[in-house]
């Protein structure tokens, strides 16, 4: 990307060859600028009622929108999708801070859905966007096509049907299978009878989030890094919840606090979520605190597979990392806890009383490595199969009232051995880490 320096002057030159070529060379009239870039355009927005929405619906492969310093109020709702060669770009001129904000009815605190409603909306499948750098009030929300029919299906055979099989048989769903998951939508289409199109290749770098959070469904290979979001309002949901089918994310170096209790449940407010089936993610290096209630720090729930959570710190949460229903294949690495109320890690705490483990709902494949808890954290396993706790600094171990008796006929396995592990564990060696 051009520094602002060289922004100014290629603005500045192509201007020039803009108004020397005349009407129709292939610039874009903003204001009194028209811009011509090699591989797009340059389109200059300033806070002017209008000029960023009109600039965002008429934007084209290649194009970098800036925006000159100031506050624009309205929501922003993107429909033209860049390429993988020539993404759209959104970001500051280079003058000052950008703030965008947008106006909306108060969400009920007692909300059990996240909320729609977001400054920067990119619903239907909006493809290859980079917004980075900005300030934006009341968040940013993301969708493919066709993500409330995938949404309400995997509830349904989840938590209704309990069909784990019929889930695990798509593409990537039961076996660490990257190349094979990239069929899912094809696949799931001709399950629900729904045509499903994501969000693919959108970026959410660098910027300063509130109000509301940044939310995607039924989206694959973005990238949400370098992102403050914090002071969350009640009713809108996580901080950053990745839901429904989003594949192929990297989640890192964001900062996520203070989201606000809601009435309802506890995946109201959380920091990170990944639920129905989001797989093949990372996330690391991001830092979560200051959640009220019981919310969780970092979270995945039905399905959420195959992905990485390493290098993480959670601080001043009621649960700093929790593997909920039907995780498989999820690692767990070198995270550290600390001020936690209740449990430092819990792997389907609500499995606890199963007399075995549930393919449909226990967490599996699960590995846990090197992870850090501060000043007596306790680590809850509810019910598991085939997983592996290694070098772990656990104060505490809490166990499901029948996990003793299938621990080792289920393959799991605490540093190395298939015996139970002991209510106070040792801390691992020094530099097993």
């Amino acid at each position: 990307m051009l520094t602002t320096g060289a922004t100014v002057l290629a603005v500045a030159m192509a201007a020039q060859s803009a108004a020397a070529a005349g009407p129709g060379s292939g610039g874009v009239l903003l204001g009194e600028r028209s811009v011509v870039r090699s591989v797009g355009r340059m389109v200059d927005v300033s806070p002017k009622e209008g000029q960023l929405q009109h600039a965002v619906a008429g934007a084209r492969p290649g194009d970098t929108i800036v925006l000159h310093k100031g506050t624009y109020d309205g929501q922003i709702i993107i429909s033209r999708s860049g390429t993988a060669t020539a993404p759209i770009t959104l970001k500051p001129f280079g003058d000052g801070p950008v703030t965008l904000t947008a106006t909306f009815d108060t969400a009920s605190c007692d909300a059990s859905q996240p909320n729609v409603h977001r400054t920067i909306y990119m619903p239907d499948g909006v493809d290859y966007w980079t917004i980075e750098g900005l300030n934006i009030h009341n968040g940013i929300w993301v969708s493919g096509r066709g993500f409330s029919a995938a949404a309400a299906w995997i509830k349904d055979q989840a938590k209704h049907a309990k069909n784990w099989k019929t889930r695990r048989s798509l593409p990537g769903r039961g076996t660490d299978d990257p190349v094979a998951a990239r069929g899912i939508y094809s696949a799931l289409s001709s399950v629900l009878g729904t045509p499903l199109d994501p969000a693919e290749g959108v970026e959410i770098l660098d910027n300063t989030v509130t109000g509301r959070g940044i939310h995607v469904a039924l989206g694959r290979d973005g990238e949400i890094t370098g992102n403050t979001v914090t002071d969350i309002d009640c009713g809108i949901g996580p901080g950053i919840w990745v839901n429904t089918y989003s594949d192929f994310w990297t989640v890192s170096h964001n900062v996520v606090a203070r989201v606000a209790a809601s009435t309802y449940r506890h995946y109201m407010q959380e920091g990170i979520r990944f639920g129905s089936a989001s797989s093949y993610n990372t996330v690391e290096d991001n830092h979560v605190s200051d959640l009220p209630g019981d919310g969780r720090g970092i979270t995945t729930d039905i399905d959420a597979s195959w992905n990485l959570f390493t290098r993480n710190t959670v601080e001043n949460t009621a649960i700093a990392l929790n593997d909920q229903q039907s995780g498989w294949g999820n690692e767990w690495s070198y995270n550290r806890m600390s001020s936690i109320r209740g449990a430092s890690m819990v792997f389907r705490g609500a499995d606890a009383n199963l007399r075995a483990p549930s393919y449909n709902s226990s967490s599996n494949l699960t590995l846990v490595k090197c992870n850090v808890a501060a000043k007596g954290g306790t680590l809850v396993i509810g019910a598991m199969i085939s997983s592996a706790f290694v070098d772990n600094t656990f104060t505490r171990v809490s166990l499901g009232k029948y996990v003793p008796s299938y621990w080792k006929k289920f393959g799991n396995t605490w540093n190395g051995s298939s015996s139970v592990p002991p209510a106070r564990p040792k801390p691992p060696s020094k530099g097993s880490c």
